[in-house]
C-alpha cells in the first residue's frame, strides 16, 4: 500500500483514498496515516472515521424511510417469534439474517466494484 501511495506521489497524483476496515490487522486508519506521514510528506493526510460521519449528518429521505421499514420489521419479527436475527434489506425487501450466518459467512468481493475502484484510483 505504501509503495502504491509513493508511486502516486511521484506522478503528481493529487489525491488517494484508502479504506480501512474496522479491526484491520495492519492497523487503524489513524495508525496507518501516522506511519505514512512519517515516510512521506507529499500528501496532506486526512482521516475520516465513517461511524463518526454517519452519526453526525442529517438523515436523508431514504435514511428515514429505511429506518422506519427496518424498525417495523424488527417489531413484527419479535411478535412473530424471530430470535437471534438481524433485520436487513435484500432486493428491496426486509429480511431476517441469523447472527450465526452474519458472523460465520464470508462475503465474496464484488469484482465489478473492485474494477470500478481501480478505474477511479488511476
Amino acid at each position: 500500500m505504501f509503495a502504491k501511495l509513493d508511486e502516486g506521489g511521484k506522478t503528481n497524483k493529487k489525491s488517494s483514498l484508502i479504506v480501512v476496515a474496522e479491526g484491520s490487522k495492519i492497523g487503524t486508519a489513524m495508525e496507518l496515516a501516522h506511519k505514512f506521514s512519517e515516510r512521506n510528506n507529499y500528501f496532506d493526510i486526512k482521516v475520516t472515521i465513517l461511524g463518526h460521519l454517519q452519526r453526525g449528518g442529517s438523515p436523508s429521505y431514504f435514511d428515514r424511510v429505511l429506518a422506519s421499514r427496518m424498525g417495523v420489521a424488527a417489531v413484527e419479527g419479535l411478535i412473530n417469534g424471530e430470535r437471534d436475527v438481524m433485520v436487513g434489506i435484500r432486493n428491496n425487501q426486509m429480511v431476517y439474517n441469523p447472527f450465526s450466518m452474519i458472523i460465520n459467512h464470508r462475503h465474496e468481493i464484488d469484482n465489478e466494484l473492485l474494477r470500478i475502484s481501480k478505474i477511479l484510483s488511476i
